[in-house]
């Protein structure tokens, strides 16, 4: 076994084990889709990287476009306004030349003044959809794009892509290489140094959706393996819409603790469903009581760095 970011082959330990009939069950329920043809091994694993603390699953099983399209349906799958796009947009002077990998129709492009913007996307859709904003979306890999056009942006960025991607090295290394020397890489991805780690059942944070999981340890050391100088790396604060989601976890987790059982990412045993109801309602109660003042940190961190002059 050897790691997708650092390629290191010793100190990867298995975190957790996942039965992949039990996910595929999971995700049928609740999102009509099939994903038994997407991961062929009984089980999923995530894996940790003790050389630089990246968490990855094995079997790295992406989805198709199919079972995109079964999660594209849920009205807040893609959201036109996130966090991180204020955040990066920020770091983004006029005039630059901005890349952004996994695009979809371009909704960035939006928070950014007077710039030449260029997304990369697969789906033609999404293209069509940003034509008619005056978006310029292309449908290629990153990773063909780079060949095509070496040391040409002066920004190179995505948000919530990177956790989505087999060649994890390959898509950053690809990334670095569309940056002019000088130019800013910009990643925004889902936290492991949020609630968002210790989530029960929390389905779309493992395969076919997401394939990796990043600590800021890790984001870090992506630097220095990409030979990037760190700028920065801000966590965004606890969402009003994912309040909720952070106190149902935070109860569970408290009950669970109370009554001896160990954590699992994906519980279907009696005990776990039995304490749902209860975790609920004390969700419900807790969610009341955050305010801005004693908020934990968000679903999302970004994290930036620069390419060296020579």
């Amino acid at each position: 076994m050897k790691c997708p970011l650092c390629s290191a082959s010793s100190g990867q330990q298995v975190r957790d084990e996942i039965s992949t009939s039990a996910l595929s069950a999971r995700y049928k329920a609740k999102y009509q889709t099939d994903i038994r043809h997407l991961i062929q091994t009984p089980t999923v694993q995530l894996i940790h990287c003790a050389a630089c603390d990246l968490l990855y699953y094995q079997p790295l099983a992406s989805g198709d476009e199919g079972f995109y399209n079964s999660l594209q349906v849920q009205p807040w799958y893609y959201v036109d306004e996130k966090p991180e796009f204020h955040r990066a947009a920020s770091l983004i002077p006029e005039g630059a030349k901005v890349l952004e990998t996994g695009s979809g129709k371009g909704n960035f492009a939006r928070f950014l003044k007077k710039v030449d913007y260029t997304g990369l996307d697969f789906s033609t859709k999404a293209k069509e959809l940003a034509a008619k904003n005056g978006v310029s979306i292309v449908n290629e890999s990153v990773q063909t794009h780079s060949d095509k056009m070496p040391e040409t942006y002066d920004v190179a960025c995505s948000f919530q892509v990177l956790e989505h991607v087999e060649d994890i090295r390959g898509f950053l290394e690809a990334q670095v290489k569309c940056l002019k020397p000088g130019g800013i890489l910009i990643i925004g991805v889902p936290s492991e140094d949020s609630y968002v780690a210790r989530s029960f059942d929390l389905i779309l944070n493992m395969p076919p959706h997401h394939l990796s999981r990043w600590t800021d340890t890790c984001l870090m050391n992506c630097g220095s393996l990409l030979n990037l100088k760190p700028i920065g790396l801000w966590h965004d604060t606890l969402q009003p819409h994912h309040y909720f989601d952070y106190c149902y976890s935070l109860s569970i987790h408290a009950l669970k603790k109370w009554l001896g059982i160990p954590y699992k990412s994906l519980d279907t045993g009696i005990l776990h469903t039995l304490l749902k109801a209860p975790a609920y309602v004390l969700g419900k109660i807790l969610a009341k009581g955050l305010m801005p003042g004693n908020l934990p940190y968000g679903h999302t961190v970004v994290a930036a760095f620069q390419k060296p002059m020579a």
